[in-house]
């Protein structure tokens, strides 16, 4: 299995910023919010709903998307073993533990069922990925026919290029909007739309209703 680079001290303290207030208003001031696009998915999805959160991370949206699915759950993904704690036990403050499950594995093979998810979201981790065809692919293989996906990633600009942080170690991002769809697109998704949300973007799409 992959190695996560947050874990020890990084993923504590990452994890306890990357849930926090701080940096919802970081992000709200520099780069915009991309939740109220997630919220409408989730939304247009009500009753029993699986939900695959890849990149689960220590629960930013997993838990805000587990509120609101009283009858449905969130499976996050995640290579950060202490990213995953955090999740945990935020989930059990909340009480929302039996709507959240939690797996250490990597978000392009999570190994969950195939047509299990009647929703997969990611956010704020496609640059990271060296092979970001990797994660368009696991999330169409994770639908259902009908599904939908929902992926918000830092958009190309002045910003990104001037901070490589923001590209990622390892990753080959971030992306404009015509190479998001494109990725998309070539993943097999139909009814592709690609939003600007300050300086994200979000990229939305269907898994075809017929045999895949």
């Amino acid at each position: 299995m992959e190695r996560s680079t947050w874990e020890g001290l990084k993923g504590k303290l990452g994890g306890r910023f990357l849930a926090g207030p701080l940096r919802r208003g970081l992000e709200r001031w520099l780069l915009g919010d991309p939740w109220p696009c997630l919220e409408r998915e989730v939304a247009a999805c009500p009753g029993a709903v699986t939900a695959v959160d890849l990149g689960v991370g220590s629960g930013y949206f997993a838990l805000r998307v587990a509120a609101r699915l009283p009858q449905g759950r969130v499976l996050g993904v995640d290579l950060s073993s202490e990213m995953l704690r955090q999740a945990a036990a935020r989930a059990r403050r909340r009480g929302l533990a039996e709507r959240l499950t939690l797996t250490r594995s990597s978000v392009t093979k999570t190994g969950l069922p195939s047509g299990a998810a009647d929703l997969v979201y990611s956010n704020n981790v496609l640059h990271e990925l060296s092979d970001p065809g990797g994660l368009w692919a696991e999330a169409h293989r994770l639908l259902r026919p009908g599904g939908r996906v929902l992926v918000s990633d830092f958009q190309t600009n002045a910003l990104t290029r001037l901070a490589p942080p923001l590209r990622g170690a390892h990753g080959a991002g971030p992306y404009g909007a015509a190479q998001l769809r494109e990725q998309a697109t070539a993943a097999g998704f139909q009814e592709v739309a690609v939003r600007s949300v300050g300086r994200w973007a979000v990229v939305t799409g269907v898994k075809a209703a017929g045999p895949a």
